[in-house]
């Protein structure tokens, strides 16, 4: 009955940059971003496109002993604000 209901919130735009080989871009994931969905070096993503050409990385959660894998939720907007002033 009720579709999929996904929220998008716009952290900061950011830029695509060549490092070594010029057939690869690297795009920096805002510290913002990282806090709010508990990312560190060595999270894996897997990348998608969509219909209307947007690039989507979407983290892989790392499967524990005994827990089921979880991808934190997002916050409220009042924890986006104030995370966006850090």
């Amino acid at each position: 009955m009720w579709e999929d209901i996904r929220l998008e919130y716009t952290i900061r735009r950011v830029k695509a940059y060549e490092s070594g080989k010029p057939d690869s871009l690297i795009v920096v994931i805002p510290k913002t971003v990282c806090r709010m969905l508990v990312l560190a070096r060595g999270s894996e993503f897997e990348v998608k496109v969509d219909s209307v050409g947007r690039i989507i990385y979407e983290p892989i959660a790392k499967k524990s002993s005994n827990k089921a894998a979880t991808i934190p939720s997002v916050p409220s907007s009042r924890v986006l604000r104030r995370l966006q002033r850090e």
